[in-house]
């Protein structure tokens, strides 16, 4: 018989302790001892920290939920069907951060059932920052409800993704970033996605948009997004996939809306 895991918003405080757990190992982490291996591409890293704390949620999460599957960025987990239940993982999301003591990283834990989130937790451990969502529950930072904003595209603040190791989307990353500098009032780059997305549920950002961006970068934070009120999708509208990545825009609805009439002639 399948073990029900999340049926209500308290059951996931084990997996909150879980997560918080392993912030604190990536603020306890030597970085004097750091060892670094390119993945895909130059700038793209992974250090053993990363598989380390990987290692380490995987094994609390396999106590706690025993029957859930672990897809995650690192060790040959990326490929693991999300058909079933599944945590959706990214151990350091924002590595090159990380790297250099930029902060703007974070621990990002999604928990699905045959392909739709349920539950996300994003962990900002630099500064003591817990998003958490339960579908049909809101969203909380910190135990408190958080909404995006109101403000507009055309007079908001976005928030823009590129990774340089992708080099096939390099010209259509620079017609992204023209039209955001076209309309927006300003741009900010973070570096680790699901802080944009967090950033766009508190209310801190409009807009964020990326071209390429993995299940485990995402799957939490748009959570997030739309437990507090704002709307996600891949930037021709259609829905969020979780098997496997693609471009992504979130924003609030009317920032969302405004953005999508305005990069429909464009061809991302």
């Amino acid at each position: 018989m399948k073990v029900a895991y999340f049926t209500e918003p308290s059951q996931v405080n084990e997996l909150i302790e879980v997560v918080k757990a392993a912030g604190k190992r990536m603020c306890d982490a030597s970085l004097d001892m750091v060892e670094t291996e390119e993945k895909s591409g130059w700038g793209d890293f992974v250090t053993q920290f990363d598989l380390e704390i990987q290692s380490f949620l995987y094994k609390e999460l396999k106590k706690l939920y025993p029957e859930v599957v672990f897809k995650a960025e690192e060790s040959g987990f990326a490929d693991v069907s999300v058909a079933g239940s599944a945590f959706i993982v990214d151990p350091i999301d924002g590595t090159l951060n990380f790297l250099r003591h930029r902060g703007d990283c974070a621990v990002s834990v999604a928990y699905a059932e045959r392909g739709e989130t349920l539950v996300g937790v994003v962990y900002d451990p630099w500064r003591n920052e817990l998003f958490q969502a339960f579908k049909g529950h809101g969203a909380l930072l910190n135990g408190k409800p958080i909404r995006v904003s109101s403000w507009p595209f055309t007079g908001g603040i976005v928030n823009v993704g590129n990774s340089r190791y992708r080099k096939q989307h390099w010209n259509k990353t620079k017609d992204l970033l023209n039209l955001l500098w076209e309309h927006a009032v300003d741009i900010r780059r973070l570096g680790a996605c699901s802080i944009d997305l967090c950033h766009v549920a508190c209310g801190r950002s409009e807009l964020y948009s990326e071209l390429m961006v993995m299940p485990w970068d995402y799957a939490a934070g748009a959570l997030i997004v739309e437990e507090a009120g704002g709307m996600c999708s891949r930037l021709n509208g259609d829905p969020l996939g979780l098997a496997e990545g693609g471009s992504l825009v979130a924003g609030n609805p009317a920032a969302y809306q405004e953005f999508m009439d305005i990069s429909a002639t464009y061809d991302f």
